[in-house]
C-alpha cells in the first residue's frame, strides 16, 4: 500500500509522512520535556522558580512541527534525487560523496531553515528567527555529524532513492524530539531574557518615580 502510493503519489505521501513524523518528533520532546506544572506556569511563575520560561500551548507547538515536516518533504526528496542524478561512481565511492555533499551542504542549510522556519511560524519577528540560526546551528549541526553521517552511508547505500525520505523521517524521529528540544530551550532563553528586560524595565521605571517622589 505504502510502496504503491509512493509511486502513485509521491510528493503527496512524503509530505504525510515526514509531517506525521515530525508532529510524532515534538510529541516525544514534549513528553521528555518539562513537567506541566513547569509548562502551565506563566514566564513569572517560571522565572521565580528558577526554571526556563514556558514556550506555547502544546498543541500549537506540535502543529507547527508537523507543518513544518509536511512542506519540508518535497524540498528533501529532491535533494535525495538530486543526489542519486547528479553524484556519480562506484558503489561505495558514489555513496561516500552523497555522505559528503548532504551533511557538507544540506545539512548546515536544512537546520538553518528549521530554526527560521520555526520561529517564522511561531510569529516571532526577523530579528528573533536570525538570532535563532546564529545560537543553535553549530551546536545542532555537530550534534547531527555525531549521528547522520552513519545514518547517510546506510540510506544511500542500500535504500533505493524513493524511499530514503521515508526511511530518514523514520530514523529521525528520535532527533526530531532533539531538534524539538533544542528550538524549545532556545525559545525559552529568548523569552526569560525579554521577561528579565522587562522586570528590569519595571524596577528601573519604579526605583526612578520614587526619587523623584521624594
Amino acid at each position: 500500500m505504502y510502496s504503491r502510493l509512493l509511486h502513485t503519489h509521491p510528493i503527496r505521501t512524503n509530505m504525510a509522512t515526514t509531517g506525521t513524523l515530525f508532529a510524532l518528533g515534538d510529541i516525544l520532546a514534549q513528553t521528555l520535556g518539562p513537567s506541566k506544572e513547569t509548562a502551565d506556569a506563566t514566564p513569572a511563575q517560571a522565572l521565580d522558580r528558577g526554571d526556563s520560561p514556558p514556550t506555547d500551548n502544546p498543541l500549537a507547538r506540535t502543529a507547527r512541527a508537523a507543518t513544518y515536516g509536511t512542506l519540508y518533504a518535497p524540498l528533501g526528496d529532491a535533494w535525495y534525487r538530486l543526489l542519486q542524478r547528479r553524484v556519480r561512481g562506484t558503489a561505495l565511492r558514489g555513496t561516500l560523496l552523497r555522505v559528503a555533499a548532504d551533511q557538507l551542504l544540506f545539512a548546515p542549510a536544512g537546520l538553518a531553515l528549521y530554526y527560521a522556519a520555526m520561529a517564522v511560524l511561531r510569529g516571532e519577528p526577523p530579528a528573533t528567527a536570525a538570532q535563532r540560526v546564529r545560537t543553535e546551528l553549530w551546536p545542532t549541526l555537530c550534534a547531527n555529524w555525531c549521528v547522520w553521517p552513519w545514518v547517510q552511508i546506510v540510506n544511500f547505500r542500500w535504500v533505493p532513492v524513493e524511499y530514503r525520505l521515508g526511511a530518514v523521517s523514520g530514523v529521525a524521529v528520535l532527533w526530531n524530539a532533539y531538534l524539538s528540544m533544542r528550538n524549545a530551550a532556545s525559545v525559552a532563553s529568548i523569552t526569560a531574557s525579554e521577561a528579565s528586560h522587562a522586570a528590569n524595565a519595571v524596577s528601573g521605571s519604579a526605583l526612578c518615580s520614587e526619587r523623584s517622589e521624594r
